[in-house]
């Protein structure tokens, strides 16, 4: 096995969701929370050579102002609060621009991300086999 692919943090949200629907207070949204993050940390002490890949749907909100961002929808304030996203080095968000499917890499009011000269473009293709290669270049 090379690569892992989580699909979707969101699913797994909502099912923890669904499942305690009958508990009340805040308790069970700290436990929500603890999980997402421990499932997250779970890769880090994983071969090296393994890819793991989370997937996400996001949300775009829009403030008073008209500001719009997009980040990954999550359940509960606490994981809005902590932002999931800053337990990756990469986050691109998955787009269609003029017929084309791209990846965003870097922030354009949204949380993509990725590392400093990883990719030069805001936007590649959205192809993963090609981001898995330059990310295994890019730490090589």
């Amino acid at each position: 096995i090379k690569t892992i692919v989580v699909d979707t943090i969101n699913a797994m949200m909502i099912s923890d969701e669904i499942r305690r629907m009958g508990e009340k207070g805040y308790d069970k949204w700290i436990d929500l929370a603890t999980c997402i993050w421990k499932l997250v940390d779970m890769a880090y002490p994983l071969r090296d050579d393994l890819t793991i890949i989370f997937i996400a749907h996001t949300q775009t909100e829009r403030d008073d102002s008209g500001y719009m961002f997009t980040r990954i929808k999550t359940s509960g304030k606490k994981l809005d609060k902590i932002g999931i996203e800053c337990k990756f080095t990469t986050v691109l968000l998955a787009k269609c621009i003029n017929g084309e499917y791209v990846f965003e890499t870097h922030s354009n009011n949204s949380t993509a991300k990725s590392p400093m000269g990883l990719f030069e473009a805001d936007t590649i293709p959205n192809d993963i086999t090609a981001v898995i290669k330059a990310l295994e270049e890019y730490e090589n």
